[in-house]
């Protein structure tokens, strides 16, 4: 590659630091200048030549990554107190969802059972007895708390940015509510208030219809509220899991 001068010789284009002039003053001017002058280049048509290799760019995956991964004492005491309540509230969830299925499951596979085997006398007399005694401070934890729990517990883990295990908490509570509590509020306990006011000696020629008209039917719905109860502990261990199984850190702190 060669480059005309204004004294009409030609010689080597030359190389200053990294900037090459030669290359672009004959494609910038593919025909002679009238005067004989080569076309000058200007430093706009300049390129540089790094002889340096480009450093490479941040991966940014890493990045994000090792931001994400920032250690427990990184995290403000208001993100550890709602690490430590979720995780309490997740173990009420699961002990109180055990528990009334356990309520539930027993009265399906034993209680009942065991009365069909009696007479139906002794079995109206014991089905009264146990119907006034259920409603105790033991009772009442398991049953009237499970969804209050798991509907706190679904919105504080939410709130922590686990959604995954506050969309388990939140259909756990749903399933109860639609599968067990209200079946017991509108079917199980007006039934057993039509129950309470039997009297043996009134029906004695009729006793046996009476127990089998409530025993079919009270059962029935009892196994509804069973296979919702269990349904509702399988969501809620479901969700334990998914909080076991990853790092809980509140969603306002992440990056």
């Amino acid at each position: 590659m060669r480059q005309r001068v204004k004294d009409g010789v030609e010689r080597p284009a030359e190389r200053i630091g990294d900037t090459v002039k030669g290359q672009f003053a004959s494609d910038c001017c593919p025909l002679p200048h009238p005067k004989g002058r080569a076309c000058s280049v200007q430093s706009s048509a300049q390129i540089r030549l790094d002889d340096a290799p480009a450093s490479p760019a941040p991966d940014l995956l890493d990045l994000d990554r090792s931001r994400s991964r920032r250690n427990t004492s990184q995290i403000r005491p208001h993100g550890l107190v709602m690490k430590h309540t979720l995780y309490l509230l997740s173990f009420a969830s699961l002990v109180l969802c055990g528990a009334i299925f356990g309520f539930f499951y027993a009265w399906f596979c034993s209680v009942m059972w065991g009365l069909d085997a009696a007479a139906p006398s002794v079995a109206i007399a014991a089905m009264q007895a146990m119907n006034a005694t259920v409603r105790n401070a033991a009772f009442a934890p398991a049953f009237f708390g499970t969804p209050l729990v798991l509907l706190i517990t679904a919105f504080v883990a939410s709130k922590s940015g686990r959604r995954t295990a506050s969309l388990a908490f939140l259909i756990a509570a749903i399933v109860y509510l639609g599968g067990a509590f209200f079946p017991t509020a509108l079917v199980n306990v007006p039934m057993n208030e039509a129950l309470a006011e039997i009297r043996i000696s009134e029906v004695a020629g009729s006793v046996d219809t009476v127990w089998k008209n409530y025993s079919g039917t009270w059962q029935f719905w009892n196994g509804v509220r069973t296979i919702a109860s269990a349904i509702c502990l399988m969501l809620t261990g479901a969700a334990f899991l998914f909080l076991r199984g990853t790092k809980i850190e509140p969603a306002s702190l992440r990056l």
